[in-house]
């Protein structure tokens, strides 16, 4: 082979390993196709750190050259935010978490956005990303809990805050307690990186998984409920991490 020749033959492989690392993951092009919206629950006076977290969210969205929506729950109806919601990739609220005598979900605005509306008028595209950021009961624990939830309760928590996000369309549902967890979890998620594992990689080094087994809602996706140690009266764990969706979702399902 003579050298001329060796270096066509590099060449070709070295197009063909970098077309095939390009494969892998989401380009501009593929960015600039996808819609989102972030919603910012109505606030109380002080809660800077909770609104500098969702403006965070709404500016890196935009970085990627996603088309990206945001409203402010102090100011925008829900009439509004599920207009613009419609046919939406991404779906990330961050603020109060719902509750009423009942059961825990919904919206907190500046009125009560019920399980029963998010299930019934929010249509999301199909196999749309939710994500719930520092949401109480979204992930499990919340503000005013006075003991050590069980891991029945926490399930329960999660699968009724996720639910009616499903029934709206979406595929995956992702809650984490942490300001800017949503740019922590998305940041491995627009790498290719499958949710399970990216839930996973984000319990380390200080959260232990308690369970990862099929959801309730379909037997074909998963649950996994994470928590860490804490000192509050009587509550002495934290379940700040959680997801509902197949092991395998990737980027590449929000437009499938």
């Amino acid at each position: 082979m003579n050298v001329k020749t060796k270096f066509s033959v590099l060449l070709t492989v070295l197009l063909f390993f970098s077309l095939k690392s390009n494969s892998q993951k989401p380009t501009r092009v593929y960015f600039h196709s996808l819609k989102a919206v972030v919603v910012l629950g109505a606030y109380q006076y002080g809660d800077t750190m909770v609104i500098n977290s969702a403006y965070r969210l709404k500016n890196y969205l935009k970085s990627k050259g996603i088309r990206t929506y945001f409203f402010d729950g102090e100011k925008a109806n829900w009439s509004t935010i599920k207009r613009y919601a419609y046919g939406a990739n991404i779906f990330a609220y961050i603020g109060h978490g719902g509750h009423d005598a009942n059961t825990s979900g919904g919206l907190v605005l500046r009125n009560l956005v019920s399980r029963e509306k998010v299930a019934k008028e929010l249509k999301l595209h199909h196999n749309a990303l939710v994500i719930m950021e520092y949401v109480c009961y979204a992930a499990g624990s919340a503000a005013d809990d006075q003991y050590t939830l069980t891991l029945q309760n926490v399930l329960g928590r999660v699968t009724n805050y996720a639910r009616p996000f499903f029934k709206a369309g979406a595929g995956a549902y992702f809650a984490v307690d942490e300001l800017d967890g949503a740019i922590r979890f998305l940041d491995k998620f627009f790498q290719g990186k499958n949710i399970e594992s990216i839930f996973k990689f984000m319990t380390f080094p200080f959260d232990r998984i308690e369970i990862i087994k099929p959801s309730a809602i379909d037997s074909t996706m998963k649950i996994g409920i994470a928590s860490e140690k804490i000192n509050q009266g009587q509550v002495k764990k934290l379940y700040n991490l959680a997801f509902i969706a197949p092991s395998n979702f990737t980027y590449k399902d929000l437009k499938r």
